[in-house]
């Protein structure tokens, strides 16, 4: 499996709409196809190419199995809206088809289906199709940085990062533009694949930001700066973030690795961050993880730190890459160049726990320096991709830390000891639990009282000022029509707020009281309602 599922997004899109149409036709001409039957012949015959292709028929067909019935759940609300927009002519711009996809899930080959099933023509932009595979409907295009500078006609930067304990550097300036510095060589890790960049020192002046432009990379300092062509410059890299960032980066690739260990062979890498407090990954699966999964994933990620694991760098051709370690060395769908440098994680044994083209920085040589670590959230950020934020290295410390400090203050503020905080916030949830089912009875028995007592004259509409916010004068309103339904009741209070109703017995419209309740108060009424009721405000000149 190399990730790929179908979905709402880019390549994945087209995954769907082949298998929809599959299920349209098998329900159209009532065919009763084994599918997966199907994949097993292909598997079998394809096999002679790919030794693996079989191991991921069970993850297939729990594919195939979500993806119809996601697709039943959905298609009648669906097929609801697309027959209101046919039937009213709505014109198809870019921004309705975004909106109709992002919102409903509607694609527009789903509106071309509903449309010719009604004999209808429907003239939908080819931008609206290549927005989707090209993922700009989910917000997924990234702007490349610019900068002023202009680096074309330099060599490329001596990487120095690549080197043990390469935090300094004497470097000689090639260019400078203001604020942008370029070095013959730098210790300097530029923004790439995720990994934030390097922060530090060039001479006296600080360095905000790294970047890498085709090759030559660009220091971008503090302030504009007055280094001589040719000088040299003394270099240090921030020691404190750069163990960070690399703890970080070691610990996405355990986190890929145990993601596909608990979730298949299919959930691969879509993105991922790493920041110097934070780090997240996008990984492929066709559903929310569980709390289980999730749990399932931080604790296999750190059972290779605890029973022991050593990362390695090594450069190699790109067949060679491919036909040690297959092609899920493409983790995040980088594109292959013909030599790559693959990072590969395995356990005081050599078995292999991950291998990937990556050019980033790790432990190699420190990998305790993981530490732990800790996943903080979970969320699905669009349809096939689950984001796992975690926290590894000194962020993982803090975090704990952070965690244990935040118990000791619930548990002095709920006087509890720290031992029996759970048991003993249960029982104090159930009893608060106990005091709101008494306060609103208590509540109700008000309400109900005061309207009975505002009710209580021959007046058919009764006006009245109460110190009582929004919810309990609706409840006074609400408990008053149920007692009088030949009457009508307006309630407001100091910040002029204003709820009318008017019983079904009254023939009173309260949107008109409303008005009147205003006008006799020198205002107007700002809301909205109906004959039964009129909620908004009183304004007053």
């Amino acid at each position: 499996s190399d990730g790929a599922l179908p979905s709402n997004v880019g390549g994945g899109y087209n995954l769907r709409v082949i298998l929809r149409r599959v299920f349209d036709f098998m329900e159209q001409y009532k065919m009763d196809l084994d599918i997966m039957k199907l994949i097993e012949l292909h598997a079998r015959d394809l096999k002679p190419l790919f030794k693996d292709i079989g191991e991921s028929l069970g993850e297939i067909n729990e594919v195939i199995e979500t993806e119809r019935k996601r697709y039943a759940s959905t298609k009648e609300t669906a097929l609801s809206i697309a027959s209101q927009i046919i039937a009213k002519r709505e014109p198809l711009t870019d921004q309705r088809l975004k909106t109709l996809y992002e919102s409903n899930g509607i694609t527009p080959d789903f509106l071309n289906s509903v449309a010719e099933s009604k004999g209808i023509r429907l003239e939908i932009p080819d931008e609206a199709y290549n927005s989707i595979i090209k993922g700009e409907f989910a917000g997924r295009a990234k702007e490349k940085k610019r900068f002023p500078m202009k680096t074309e006609g330099l060599p490329k930067t001596e990487k120095l990062y690549y080197g043990a304990n390469a935090y300094t550097s004497e470097s000689k300036v090639l260019a400078t533009y203001g604020e942008f510095v370029v070095l013959d060589r730098t210790p300097f890790y530029p923004e790439g694949g995720g990994q934030e960049s390097d922060t530090g020192m060039i001479g006296d002046v600080k360095v905000k930001e790294v970047q890498s432009v085709e090759g030559v990379i660009v220091h971008i300092m503090e302030h504009a700066v007055d280094f001589k062509k040719g000088s040299t410059v003394r270099c240090l890299v921030d020691p404190e973030r750069r163990i960070r960032l690399v703890a970080h980066h070691t610990a996405t690739h355990l986190v890929s690795a145990a993601a596909r260990s608990v979730l298949g062979k299919h959930a691969w890498q879509e993105g991922a961050h790493k920041g110097p407090n934070k780090a997240h990954i996008d990984v492929s699966h066709y559903e929310k993880l569980s709390d289980e999964q999730i749990k399932a994933i931080e604790d296999m990620a750190n059972s290779y730190i605890t029973h022991g694991m050593k990362v390695s760098v090594e450069e190699l051709d790109r067949k060679d890459a491919e036909g040690r370690f297959g092609f899920s060395i493409y983790q995040g769908h980088g594109v292959p160049a013909s030599r790559l440098r693959i990072v590969q994680v395995r356990d005081l044994n050599g078995r292999l726990i991950d291998a990937e083209a990556c050019g980033g920085l790790h432990l190699a040589g420190m990998e305790s320096s993981v530490g732990l670590i800790k996943i903080v959230n979970c969320s699905r950020i669009h349809d096939g991709i689950n984001r796992i934020e975690f926290v590894a290295g000194p962020a993982s410390q803090e975090y704990i830390n952070h965690l244990g400090a935040s118990i000791d203050e619930i548990s002095k503020l709920a006087g509890i000891d720290r031992d029996k905080l759970s048991t003993g916030l249960a029982s104090r949830l159930e009893e608060l639990k106990l005091y709101k089912e008494r306060f609103e009875k208590a509540e109700s028995a008000l309400s109900r009282s005061i309207a009975a007592e505002l009710g209580s004259s021959k007046e058919k509409k009764v006006i009245k000022q109460m110190e009582y916010n929004r919810a309990m004068l609706r409840k006074i309103a609400t408990m008053f029509i149920e007692l009088y339904k030949d009457k009508a009741v307006a309630l407001h209070n100091a910040e002029n707020y204003i709820i009318v109703l008017a019983g079904p017995d009254s023939k009173i419209s309260a949107s008109e009281f409303a008005v009147e309740v205003a006008k006799s108060e020198k205002g107007d009424f700002r809301g909205g309602g109906s004959k039964r009721m009129a909620e908004g405000r009183l304004v007053r000149p």
